[in-house]
């Protein structure tokens, strides 16, 4: 008898504290109700500790089952987020010009579970990838990184520098520089209209071009014709500027600076500053493409500049001036946020204690170097050589 009173006590017990109870205050309540009741055999000592005992395994049991359902929910969640993905059109087309395979996406779900179940959605998903790959946010800026990826015009740039591998920093900065990124008010009949169409500013003189580039989310080659029409609409209009510098960027070995005077300046005339400048050094234009020498980078600039001043010394022309001779450094500056630069590989500003890189000859991406100049004062260091360096990294 006394062994089952001890059982049921014991339970009685137990059923408080999972009732809400302390374990304190169930035993003391049971102790005082045995002894009014002239039950003076239980060892309220025992009760504690057995009862403690066995809730302290049994919180501990619990939170294991918890932890594994957990575990399993977050593995679905998981799961659930890699079928959508890759049933997802616009995300695997970004995988396919990222060159992200499947097996890519499923480690980084895997590796960055705990942070994607707390928010699983294939746009996070997409967003973490696409900067993973192209180091935009850190290269942007928040605020250019949010325009390019929010903005119905930004997210259009972004698609098809993505789609044809172009930096979309260089397109941003391309756009930005053209017409301050607004289509609309570049179109005919509207006030901002000067002859050239929409937020590329195709002249008339190129309409009719046909641009083909290699199309990295499909793996096939795409073909645009420029025409009036098709450039008044912003999806066409970006994508053939954006097929027109890939275009330009291929002719000269990945060279941007080439790239974007041709661009400015039309196929024939951005051909005679590489000619030009090439002639300078006696080297060939391919040559001179692929070099990264700071003297013969400057040459094309100057080169550029020389033309847009004084054309007639380069092609048979009456007019006193032609395109814009500062067009490229325009563009680096638009990219990096207006910072002032004399060069298009940097500059000491001695003032401000800053060393600036802007690099835009390298194909892949644009890059923006800032570091303090008496760290290399104090070390007796040359400051732009050294930047220089890092950028090659």
């Amino acid at each position: 008898m006394a062994k089952l009173r001890k059982k049921r006590i014991f339970a009685l017990t137990i059923s408080l504290v999972l009732a809400g109870s302390t374990i304190n205050e169930a035993v003391e309540y049971i102790t005082k109700v045995y002894a009014k009741n002239e039950i003076s055999d239980i060892d309220g000592e025992e009760l504690l500790k057995e009862t403690t005992e066995f809730i302290n395994k049994f919180n501990t049991d619990n939170l294991l089952i918890k932890e594994e359902d957990k575990e399993e929910e977050k593995n679905q969640i998981i799961a659930d987020l890699y079928n959508k993905c890759i049933n997802d059109k616009e995300f695997t087309l970004m995988c396919n010009a990222l060159d992200v395979s499947l097996s890519d996406i499923k480690y980084y779900l895997l590796d960055n579970a705990d942070v994607i179940t707390m928010e699983p959605s294939v746009e996070n998903v997409k967003r973490y990838i696409f900067n993973k790959e192209t180091k935009l946010l850190e290269r942007a800026g928040e605020e250019t990184y949010n325009y390019l990826l929010n903005d119905e015009t930004g997210k259009t740039i972004l698609k098809y520098s993505i789609m044809y591998r172009v930096d979309p920093l260089l397109m941003y900065g391309l756009f930005k520089q053209e017409s301050n990124l607004d289509h609309v008010g570049h179109l005919p009949g509207v006030n901002e209209y000067s002859g050239a169409i929409g937020i590329g500013q195709h002249e008339k003189t190129t309409l009719g071009g046909t641009y083909k580039a290699h199309n990295y989310a499909t793996g096939k080659k795409d073909t645009i014709t420029s025409t009036a029409t098709n450039l008044r609409n912003l999806d066409n209009n970006v994508k053939a500027t954006t097929m027109k510098v890939k275009t330009y960027i291929n002719k000269y070995e990945g060279n941007i600076g080439l790239a974007l005077i041709s661009y400015n300046f039309g196929s024939n005339r951005g051909k005679d500053v590489a000619e030009a400048a090439a002639s300078d050094y006696g080297i060939s234009v391919e040559e001179l493409a692929t070099s990264t020498e700071q003297s013969k980078v400057n040459s094309v600039l100057r080169h550029a500049e020389n033309l847009s001043n004084n054309p007639s010394d380069y092609f048979d022309t009456s007019s006193t001036s032609y395109g814009d001779g500062e067009y490229v450094i325009r563009i680096a500056k638009r990219v990096v946020d207006n910072t002032d630069c004399n060069y298009l590989y940097g500059q000491i500003d001695k003032e401000n204690n800053v060393v600036t890189l802007i690099d835009i000859t390298n194909p892949e991406k644009i890059k923006y170097i800032k570091t303090t100049y008496t760290d290399y004062v104090d070390n007796n260091i040359d400051a732009l050589s050294h930047v220089k360096e890092l950028a090659k990294k």
